[in-house]
Protein backbone atom coordinates (compact mmCIF):
# COMPACT_ATOMS: atom_id res chain seq x y z
CA UNK A 1 0.00 0.00 0.00
CA UNK A 2 1.81 3.50 -1.26
CA UNK A 3 1.67 6.45 1.14
CA UNK A 4 -0.21 9.52 -0.36
CA UNK A 5 1.85 12.44 -1.23
CA UNK A 6 0.97 15.42 1.55
CA UNK A 7 -0.94 17.57 -1.58
CA UNK A 8 -3.32 14.40 -2.15
CA UNK A 9 -3.46 13.14 1.64
CA UNK A 10 -6.60 15.52 2.14
CA UNK A 11 -8.64 14.20 -0.52
CA UNK A 12 -7.54 10.61 0.30
CA UNK A 13 -8.92 11.16 3.93
CA UNK A 14 -12.51 12.21 2.18
CA UNK A 15 -12.16 8.93 0.86
CA UNK A 16 -10.76 6.29 3.53
CA UNK A 17 -14.85 4.65 4.63
CA UNK A 18 -14.65 2.94 1.60
CA UNK A 19 -11.29 0.37 2.30
CA UNK A 20 -11.27 0.68 6.26
CA UNK A 21 -13.70 -2.01 7.77
CA UNK A 22 -15.60 -1.39 11.28
CA UNK A 23 -16.75 -4.51 13.29
CA UNK A 24 -17.13 -5.44 16.55
CA UNK A 25 -14.51 -7.40 18.49
CA UNK A 26 -15.34 -10.49 20.58
CA UNK A 27 -15.59 -7.98 24.32
CA UNK A 28 -18.07 -5.75 22.08
CA UNK A 29 -15.10 -2.55 20.98
CA UNK A 30 -16.17 -1.37 17.45
CA UNK A 31 -11.89 -1.84 15.83
CA UNK A 32 -11.28 -0.63 12.57
CA UNK A 33 -9.10 -2.53 9.96
CA UNK A 34 -7.83 -1.73 6.92
CA UNK A 35 -8.64 -3.46 3.92
CA UNK A 36 -5.56 -3.75 1.61
CA UNK A 37 -7.65 -4.91 -1.70
CA UNK A 38 -9.91 -2.28 -1.58
CA UNK A 39 -7.76 0.51 -1.05
CA UNK A 40 -5.91 -0.87 -4.31
CA UNK A 41 -9.05 -1.43 -6.20
CA UNK A 42 -10.68 1.99 -4.81
CA UNK A 43 -7.19 4.24 -5.84
CA UNK A 44 -7.32 2.18 -9.19
CA UNK A 45 -10.68 2.46 -9.94
CA UNK A 46 -11.52 5.87 -8.57
CA UNK A 47 -8.60 8.11 -6.55
CA UNK A 48 -5.61 7.43 -9.46
CA UNK A 49 -7.82 8.12 -12.39
CA UNK A 50 -8.62 11.28 -14.46
CA UNK A 51 -12.38 12.06 -12.37
CA UNK A 52 -10.60 11.24 -9.23
CA UNK A 53 -11.11 15.03 -8.91
CA UNK A 54 -14.69 15.36 -9.40
CA UNK A 55 -15.62 12.08 -7.45
CA UNK A 56 -19.28 12.18 -5.49
CA UNK A 57 -20.72 9.53 -3.10
CA UNK A 58 -23.61 9.27 -5.66
CA UNK A 59 -21.29 8.44 -8.02
CA UNK A 60 -19.27 5.93 -6.52
CA UNK A 61 -22.18 4.09 -5.14
CA UNK A 62 -23.39 3.88 -8.62
CA UNK A 63 -20.21 2.64 -9.63
CA UNK A 64 -19.88 0.28 -6.91
CA UNK A 65 -23.53 -1.16 -6.83
CA UNK A 66 -23.42 -1.87 -10.85
CA UNK A 67 -20.26 -4.30 -10.24
CA UNK A 68 -21.42 -5.82 -7.81
CA UNK A 69 -24.51 -6.98 -9.29
CA UNK A 70 -23.44 -7.84 -12.17
CA UNK A 71 -21.05 -10.73 -11.10
CA UNK A 72 -18.10 -8.59 -12.81
CA UNK A 73 -14.51 -9.54 -12.17
CA UNK A 74 -14.09 -7.09 -9.66
CA UNK A 75 -17.48 -7.73 -8.23
CA UNK A 76 -15.40 -8.93 -5.17
CA UNK A 77 -13.06 -5.94 -4.44
CA UNK A 78 -16.41 -3.57 -5.41
CA UNK A 79 -18.39 -5.71 -2.77
CA UNK A 80 -15.28 -5.02 0.16
CA UNK A 81 -15.45 -1.26 -1.08
CA UNK A 82 -19.04 -1.19 -0.31
CA UNK A 83 -19.24 -3.22 3.05
CA UNK A 84 -16.38 -0.74 4.44
CA UNK A 85 -18.38 1.95 3.94
CA UNK A 86 -21.65 1.06 4.97
CA UNK A 87 -20.11 -0.72 8.40
CA UNK A 88 -18.71 3.02 9.34
CA UNK A 89 -22.13 4.56 8.17
CA UNK A 90 -23.71 2.21 10.82
CA UNK A 91 -21.60 3.23 13.21
CA UNK A 92 -22.24 6.64 12.64
CA UNK A 93 -25.87 6.20 12.49
CA UNK A 94 -25.73 5.21 16.31
CA UNK A 95 -23.00 7.30 17.09
CA UNK A 96 -25.69 10.28 16.09
CA UNK A 97 -28.52 8.56 18.02
CA UNK A 98 -26.32 8.92 21.55
CA UNK A 99 -25.26 12.12 20.59
CA UNK A 100 -29.18 12.89 20.29
CA UNK A 101 -30.71 11.46 22.95
CA UNK A 102 -28.21 9.42 25.17
CA UNK A 103 -26.85 11.95 27.52
CA UNK A 104 -30.71 12.43 28.18
CA UNK A 105 -32.00 8.66 28.12
CA UNK A 106 -29.04 6.89 29.61
CA UNK A 107 -27.15 5.15 27.13
CA UNK A 108 -24.61 5.38 24.58
CA UNK A 109 -23.26 4.36 21.37
CA UNK A 110 -21.72 1.31 22.44
CA UNK A 111 -25.51 0.16 23.66
CA UNK A 112 -26.89 -0.07 20.20
CA UNK A 113 -23.61 -1.47 18.42
CA UNK A 114 -24.62 -5.12 18.50
CA UNK A 115 -27.88 -4.62 16.83
CA UNK A 116 -26.36 -3.29 13.79
CA UNK A 117 -22.75 -3.45 13.60
CA UNK A 118 -22.67 -7.21 12.76
CA UNK A 119 -20.95 -8.15 9.24
CA UNK A 120 -18.13 -10.31 9.70
CA UNK A 121 -14.69 -9.11 8.97
CA UNK A 122 -13.14 -9.51 5.17
CA UNK A 123 -10.78 -12.32 6.63
CA UNK A 124 -13.83 -14.27 8.49
CA UNK A 125 -16.36 -13.70 6.08
CA UNK A 126 -16.03 -17.49 4.38
CA UNK A 127 -16.30 -18.90 8.19
CA UNK A 128 -19.96 -16.74 8.48
CA UNK A 129 -22.97 -19.35 9.46
CA UNK A 130 -24.96 -20.27 6.39
CA UNK A 131 -28.23 -18.15 6.02
CA UNK A 132 -27.01 -15.56 8.21
CA UNK A 133 -27.90 -11.87 7.35
CA UNK A 134 -25.96 -9.42 8.88
CA UNK A 135 -27.12 -5.67 8.56
CA UNK A 136 -24.56 -5.04 5.68
CA UNK A 137 -26.28 -8.14 3.51
CA UNK A 138 -29.62 -6.56 3.63
CA UNK A 139 -28.15 -3.03 2.60
CA UNK A 140 -26.47 -4.69 -0.23
CA UNK A 141 -29.32 -6.19 -1.09
CA UNK A 142 -31.95 -3.62 -1.42
CA UNK A 143 -30.54 -0.85 -1.89
CA UNK A 144 -31.09 1.59 -5.17
CA UNK A 145 -29.14 3.79 -6.00
CA UNK A 146 -31.37 4.82 -8.70
CA UNK A 147 -33.79 5.73 -5.90
CA UNK A 148 -31.85 7.71 -3.22
CA UNK A 149 -28.48 8.36 -1.11
CA UNK A 150 -27.01 5.46 0.84
CA UNK A 151 -26.11 7.50 3.32
CA UNK A 152 -30.04 8.32 4.16
CA UNK A 153 -31.42 4.38 3.16
CA UNK A 154 -28.09 3.17 5.88
CA UNK A 155 -29.57 5.68 8.47
CA UNK A 156 -33.37 4.57 8.08
CA UNK A 157 -32.94 1.10 8.21
CA UNK A 158 -30.77 1.18 11.45
CA UNK A 159 -33.72 3.10 13.00
CA UNK A 160 -35.82 1.03 11.39
CA UNK A 161 -34.12 -2.43 13.24
CA UNK A 162 -36.81 -4.16 15.45
CA UNK A 163 -34.09 -4.62 18.16
CA UNK A 164 -32.45 -1.68 18.35
CA UNK A 165 -35.50 0.09 18.37
CA UNK A 166 -36.94 -1.87 21.53
CA UNK A 167 -33.80 -0.99 22.77
CA UNK A 168 -34.66 2.77 22.37
CA UNK A 169 -37.66 2.10 23.87
CA UNK A 170 -36.45 0.58 26.99
CA UNK A 171 -34.39 4.08 27.22
CA UNK A 172 -37.89 6.49 26.61
CA UNK A 173 -37.13 6.92 22.88
CA UNK A 174 -39.40 6.56 20.29
CA UNK A 175 -38.04 7.55 16.54
CA UNK A 176 -41.06 9.26 15.43
CA UNK A 177 -41.72 12.89 14.51
CA UNK A 178 -44.47 14.73 16.90
CA UNK A 179 -46.31 15.35 13.24
CA UNK A 180 -45.94 11.56 12.23
CA UNK A 181 -47.59 10.35 15.51
CA UNK A 182 -50.32 12.58 15.01
CA UNK A 183 -50.97 11.63 11.01
CA UNK A 184 -51.16 8.18 12.46
CA UNK A 185 -53.63 8.61 15.39
CA UNK A 186 -56.59 8.20 14.72
CA UNK A 187 -59.44 10.89 16.68
CA UNK A 188 -60.89 7.67 18.69
CA UNK A 189 -57.34 6.46 19.44
CA UNK A 190 -56.43 9.48 21.16
CA UNK A 191 -60.11 10.04 23.23
CA UNK A 192 -59.44 6.51 24.93
CA UNK A 193 -55.68 7.31 25.66
CA UNK A 194 -56.62 10.86 27.22
CA UNK A 195 -59.24 9.60 29.23
CA UNK A 196 -57.93 6.32 29.94
CA UNK A 197 -54.62 6.06 30.52
CA UNK A 198 -54.17 9.39 31.21
CA UNK A 199 -57.64 10.48 33.41
CA UNK A 200 -57.89 13.54 31.62
CA UNK A 201 -61.43 15.63 31.65
CA UNK A 202 -63.81 15.57 29.23
CA UNK A 203 -63.32 19.37 28.64
CA UNK A 204 -59.18 18.21 28.08
CA UNK A 205 -59.94 15.57 25.38
CA UNK A 206 -62.75 16.84 24.01
CA UNK A 207 -60.45 19.79 23.00
CA UNK A 208 -57.34 17.73 21.98
CA UNK A 209 -60.19 15.73 19.90
CA UNK A 210 -61.36 18.22 17.84
CA UNK A 211 -57.61 19.80 17.14
CA UNK A 212 -56.23 16.29 15.99
CA UNK A 213 -59.66 16.05 13.41
CA UNK A 214 -58.38 19.99 12.50
CA UNK A 215 -54.96 18.72 11.78
CA UNK A 216 -56.35 15.44 10.24
CA UNK A 217 -58.59 17.89 7.51
CA UNK A 218 -55.27 20.35 7.11
CA UNK A 219 -52.11 18.11 7.26
CA UNK A 220 -53.35 15.12 6.41
CA UNK A 221 -55.09 16.14 3.64
CA UNK A 222 -52.13 17.84 2.24
CA UNK A 223 -49.74 14.89 2.62
CA UNK A 224 -52.25 12.24 0.93
CA UNK A 225 -52.40 14.84 -2.29
CA UNK A 226 -48.80 15.24 -2.09
CA UNK A 227 -48.11 11.38 -2.17
CA UNK A 228 -51.01 11.09 -4.98
CA UNK A 229 -49.22 13.51 -6.77
CA UNK A 230 -45.82 11.86 -6.24
CA UNK A 231 -44.73 15.64 -5.06
CA UNK A 232 -44.18 14.73 -1.28
CA UNK A 233 -44.36 11.74 1.12
CA UNK A 234 -41.52 10.62 3.03
CA UNK A 235 -40.74 11.94 6.88
CA UNK A 236 -42.94 14.15 8.19
CA UNK A 237 -42.53 18.09 8.73
CA UNK A 238 -43.75 20.01 10.87
CA UNK A 239 -46.98 21.90 10.09
CA UNK A 240 -46.64 25.77 7.99
CA UNK A 241 -47.99 28.80 9.76
CA UNK A 242 -50.58 28.90 7.00
CA UNK A 243 -52.13 25.20 7.94
CA UNK A 244 -51.82 26.08 11.86
CA UNK A 245 -53.89 28.91 10.94
CA UNK A 246 -56.71 26.81 8.62
CA UNK A 247 -56.86 24.01 11.50
CA UNK A 248 -57.41 27.23 13.84
CA UNK A 249 -60.13 28.52 11.40
CA UNK A 250 -61.33 24.45 10.99
CA UNK A 251 -62.36 24.30 14.74
CA UNK A 252 -63.62 27.79 14.91
CA UNK A 253 -65.75 27.08 11.89
CA UNK A 254 -67.47 24.19 14.06
CA UNK A 255 -68.49 26.03 16.73
CA UNK A 256 -65.52 26.57 19.26
CA UNK A 257 -64.84 30.08 19.00
CA UNK A 258 -62.80 29.98 22.01
CA UNK A 259 -60.01 28.01 20.81
CA UNK A 260 -56.55 29.86 20.52
CA UNK A 261 -55.79 31.76 17.71
CA UNK A 262 -51.72 32.16 17.98
CA UNK A 263 -50.37 29.66 15.77
CA UNK A 264 -47.63 28.94 18.81
CA UNK A 265 -50.10 28.08 21.04
CA UNK A 266 -51.58 25.54 18.85
CA UNK A 267 -48.79 24.37 17.61
CA UNK A 268 -47.66 24.06 21.36
CA UNK A 269 -50.87 21.98 21.74
CA UNK A 270 -50.08 19.86 19.05
CA UNK A 271 -46.99 19.16 20.63
CA UNK A 272 -48.38 18.34 23.58
CA UNK A 273 -51.08 15.90 22.23
CA UNK A 274 -47.93 14.08 20.38
CA UNK A 275 -46.11 13.48 23.72
CA UNK A 276 -48.81 12.17 25.49
CA UNK A 277 -48.78 9.30 22.59
CA UNK A 278 -45.19 9.30 22.46
CA UNK A 279 -45.51 7.94 26.52
CA UNK A 280 -48.12 6.08 25.66
CA UNK A 281 -46.69 4.08 23.65
CA UNK A 282 -43.15 3.23 25.25
CA UNK A 283 -45.42 1.79 27.86
CA UNK A 284 -47.45 0.10 26.00
CA UNK A 285 -44.14 -2.00 24.67
CA UNK A 286 -42.10 -2.13 27.47
CA UNK A 287 -44.07 -0.96 30.84
CA UNK A 288 -42.10 1.84 31.18
CA UNK A 289 -42.80 5.88 32.23
CA UNK A 290 -40.53 8.76 31.92
CA UNK A 291 -40.18 10.16 35.19
CA UNK A 292 -42.60 12.74 36.11
CA UNK A 293 -45.72 11.07 33.49
CA UNK A 294 -48.52 10.67 35.49
CA UNK A 295 -51.39 7.94 34.73
CA UNK A 296 -54.40 6.53 35.87
CA UNK A 297 -52.86 3.82 38.27
CA UNK A 298 -56.20 2.08 37.96
CA UNK A 299 -55.48 1.46 34.18
CA UNK A 300 -52.32 -0.40 32.63
CA UNK A 301 -51.31 -3.00 29.90
CA UNK A 302 -50.40 -6.55 29.88
CA UNK A 303 -47.02 -6.89 28.93
CA UNK A 304 -46.62 -10.45 27.20
CA UNK A 305 -44.15 -12.47 28.82
CA UNK A 306 -41.30 -15.05 27.50
CA UNK A 307 -43.69 -18.07 28.27
CA UNK A 308 -44.03 -20.87 26.00
CA UNK A 309 -47.45 -21.35 24.44
CA UNK A 310 -47.72 -24.81 24.81
CA UNK A 311 -46.66 -27.28 27.72
CA UNK A 312 -47.17 -30.57 25.63
CA UNK A 313 -44.72 -29.53 23.01
CA UNK A 314 -42.43 -32.52 23.44
CA UNK A 315 -45.61 -34.65 21.53
CA UNK A 316 -44.81 -35.47 17.97
CA UNK A 317 -48.58 -35.09 17.12
CA UNK A 318 -48.99 -31.62 19.03
CA UNK A 319 -45.98 -30.69 17.06
CA UNK A 320 -47.31 -31.69 14.05
CA UNK A 321 -50.93 -29.63 14.53
CA UNK A 322 -48.82 -26.57 16.01
CA UNK A 323 -46.80 -26.83 13.16
CA UNK A 324 -49.73 -27.01 10.45
CA UNK A 325 -51.92 -24.37 12.10
CA UNK A 326 -48.75 -22.20 12.13
CA UNK A 327 -48.37 -22.52 8.32
CA UNK A 328 -52.33 -22.21 7.68
CA UNK A 329 -52.57 -19.02 9.30
CA UNK A 330 -49.50 -17.97 7.77
CA UNK A 331 -50.99 -18.77 4.05
CA UNK A 332 -54.62 -17.19 5.01
CA UNK A 333 -52.80 -14.34 5.70
CA UNK A 334 -50.57 -14.96 2.49
CA UNK A 335 -53.85 -15.37 0.63
CA UNK A 336 -55.79 -12.21 1.72
CA UNK A 337 -52.93 -10.04 0.80
CA UNK A 338 -52.99 -11.31 -2.40
CA UNK A 339 -56.33 -10.86 -3.06
CA UNK A 340 -56.41 -7.27 -1.68
CA UNK A 341 -54.14 -6.60 -4.08
CA UNK A 342 -55.51 -8.05 -7.25
CA UNK A 343 -59.33 -6.29 -6.18
CA UNK A 344 -58.04 -3.02 -5.76
CA UNK A 345 -55.69 -3.28 -9.02
CA UNK A 346 -59.02 -4.44 -10.61
CA UNK A 347 -60.60 -1.47 -9.27
CA UNK A 348 -58.31 0.86 -9.88
CA UNK A 349 -58.26 -0.32 -13.69
CA UNK A 350 -62.04 0.12 -13.58
CA UNK A 351 -61.61 3.90 -12.77
CA UNK A 352 -58.45 4.40 -15.42
CA UNK A 353 -60.71 3.10 -18.29
CA UNK A 354 -63.69 5.51 -17.40
CA UNK A 355 -62.17 8.53 -19.61
CA UNK A 356 -63.62 10.82 -22.61
CA UNK A 357 -62.84 12.54 -25.51
CA UNK A 358 -63.43 16.11 -23.33
CA UNK A 359 -61.58 14.77 -20.18
CA UNK A 360 -59.33 12.01 -21.26
CA UNK A 361 -57.51 12.07 -17.43
CA UNK A 362 -60.87 11.29 -15.81
CA UNK A 363 -60.46 8.00 -15.05
CA UNK A 364 -56.46 8.65 -13.40
CA UNK A 365 -58.29 11.82 -11.23
CA UNK A 366 -60.94 9.09 -10.06
CA UNK A 367 -58.43 6.43 -9.23
CA UNK A 368 -56.11 8.31 -7.31
CA UNK A 369 -59.23 9.76 -5.41
CA UNK A 370 -60.21 5.99 -4.97
CA UNK A 371 -56.99 5.04 -3.69
CA UNK A 372 -56.58 8.41 -1.58
CA UNK A 373 -60.05 7.32 0.31
CA UNK A 374 -59.39 3.87 1.03
CA UNK A 375 -56.34 4.64 2.64
CA UNK A 376 -57.75 7.42 4.84
CA UNK A 377 -60.70 4.60 6.04
CA UNK A 378 -59.00 1.80 6.42
CA UNK A 379 -55.51 3.52 7.21
CA UNK A 380 -56.59 6.56 9.21
CA UNK A 381 -59.78 5.62 10.04
CA UNK A 382 -61.67 8.24 9.12
CA UNK A 383 -65.45 8.97 8.72
CA UNK A 384 -66.86 9.10 5.28
CA UNK A 385 -67.84 12.96 5.72
CA UNK A 386 -64.39 13.49 7.00
CA UNK A 387 -62.92 12.18 3.82
CA UNK A 388 -65.45 14.04 1.74
CA UNK A 389 -64.07 17.03 3.56
CA UNK A 390 -60.43 16.19 2.75
CA UNK A 391 -60.75 15.20 -0.93
CA UNK A 392 -63.04 17.94 -1.65
CA UNK A 393 -66.00 15.40 -2.36
CA UNK A 394 -69.27 16.42 -2.51
CA UNK A 395 -71.07 14.53 0.31
CA UNK A 396 -70.68 11.23 2.47
CA UNK A 397 -72.82 9.27 -0.14
CA UNK A 398 -70.29 10.03 -2.73
CA UNK A 399 -67.78 8.67 -0.66
CA UNK A 400 -69.28 5.50 -0.37
CA UNK A 401 -69.79 5.44 -4.02
CA UNK A 402 -66.18 5.73 -4.63
CA UNK A 403 -65.16 3.18 -2.15
CA UNK A 404 -68.19 0.46 -2.76
CA UNK A 405 -66.57 -1.10 0.39
CA UNK A 406 -69.46 -3.69 1.01
CA UNK A 407 -68.62 -5.09 -2.75
CA UNK A 408 -64.92 -4.83 -2.06
CA UNK A 409 -65.24 -7.43 1.12
CA UNK A 410 -66.97 -9.66 -0.98
CA UNK A 411 -64.31 -9.60 -3.64
CA UNK A 412 -61.73 -9.74 -1.51
CA UNK A 413 -63.79 -13.41 0.66
CA UNK A 414 -64.10 -14.63 -3.16
CA UNK A 415 -60.54 -14.38 -3.67
CA UNK A 416 -59.21 -15.26 -0.67
CA UNK A 417 -60.90 -18.66 -0.55
CA UNK A 418 -60.21 -19.24 -4.13
CA UNK A 419 -56.63 -19.15 -3.34
CA UNK A 420 -56.76 -20.16 -0.16
CA UNK A 421 -58.70 -23.55 -0.86
CA UNK A 422 -55.62 -25.29 -2.90
CA UNK A 423 -53.18 -23.98 -0.62
CA UNK A 424 -54.45 -25.64 2.20
CA UNK A 425 -55.43 -28.77 0.76
CA UNK A 426 -52.03 -29.06 -0.44
CA UNK A 427 -50.65 -28.12 2.73
CA UNK A 428 -52.95 -31.14 4.51
CA UNK A 429 -51.62 -33.68 2.20
CA UNK A 430 -48.04 -33.44 4.22
CA UNK A 431 -49.90 -34.35 7.47
CA UNK A 432 -53.78 -36.29 6.43
CA UNK A 433 -54.18 -39.57 4.84
CA UNK A 434 -55.99 -39.71 1.92
CA UNK A 435 -59.13 -40.82 2.93
CA UNK A 436 -59.20 -37.37 5.73
CA UNK A 437 -57.80 -35.62 2.65
CA UNK A 438 -60.76 -36.61 0.85
CA UNK A 439 -63.34 -35.78 3.37
CA UNK A 440 -61.53 -32.68 3.99
CA UNK A 441 -62.30 -31.37 0.65
CA UNK A 442 -65.79 -31.55 0.65
CA UNK A 443 -66.11 -29.62 3.66
CA UNK A 444 -63.13 -26.69 2.70
CA UNK A 445 -65.22 -24.31 1.09
CA UNK A 446 -67.83 -24.20 4.42
CA UNK A 447 -64.76 -24.20 6.88
CA UNK A 448 -62.74 -21.29 5.03
CA UNK A 449 -65.92 -19.54 4.03
CA UNK A 450 -66.97 -19.28 7.84
CA UNK A 451 -63.34 -18.52 8.93
CA UNK A 452 -62.63 -15.93 6.30
CA UNK A 453 -66.31 -14.52 7.48
CA UNK A 454 -65.24 -14.61 11.37
CA UNK A 455 -61.89 -12.74 10.36
CA UNK A 456 -63.92 -10.31 8.05
CA UNK A 457 -66.16 -9.17 11.09
CA UNK A 458 -64.77 -10.11 14.69
CA UNK A 459 -60.91 -8.99 13.44
CA UNK A 460 -61.91 -6.10 10.82
CA UNK A 461 -58.23 -4.56 11.39
CA UNK A 462 -56.64 -7.21 9.49
CA UNK A 463 -58.41 -6.68 6.86
CA UNK A 464 -57.38 -2.78 7.15
CA UNK A 465 -54.11 -4.02 7.95
CA UNK A 466 -53.20 -5.86 4.97
CA UNK A 467 -54.80 -2.38 2.85
CA UNK A 468 -53.23 -0.23 4.20
CA UNK A 469 -49.43 -2.73 3.93
CA UNK A 470 -50.84 -3.27 0.20
CA UNK A 471 -51.18 0.84 -0.56
CA UNK A 472 -47.83 1.73 1.26
CA UNK A 473 -46.16 -0.49 -0.93
CA UNK A 474 -48.17 1.17 -4.21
Amino acid sequence: MCIPSSEGYQRVEEWRLWWIFAYLSPSGECRSEVMSDAWTFFHGSFLDTSEGENLTIAVVTQKLFGLVRSSSENSNHAELCLRGYISNQIRFACDRLAAQFGEQYGFCARDLWSFVLNDVPPDRMRLSPTGYQSTADRILETFDPDRGSLNTYIDRLVKRQPELKQCLLQHGVYLATAWGILNNTTVHKLEDVLSQFYNKTAVEVRQACQLLRAFHAVYSRNRIQDRTQRTGGGRCKPPTTEQLEQMTQFIHDRGNTTFPSETNEVLGLLKDIAADLRHHHIYKKTGNLPPGVMVDPQFGYDIPDNKPPYEGQGDDGDREIEEFLRQYRQQLLHCLEKAIDRVIEVRVEGFRKQTSKKDPHKGDRKAKKFLAAMELHQCDRRSMEEIALTLGLKDQPTVSKLLKLKAFRTDVRHYTLQLLRDRVIELAGQYLDPDRLQHLDRLLDEVLGERIDEMFGSTEHILADRICRYLDRR
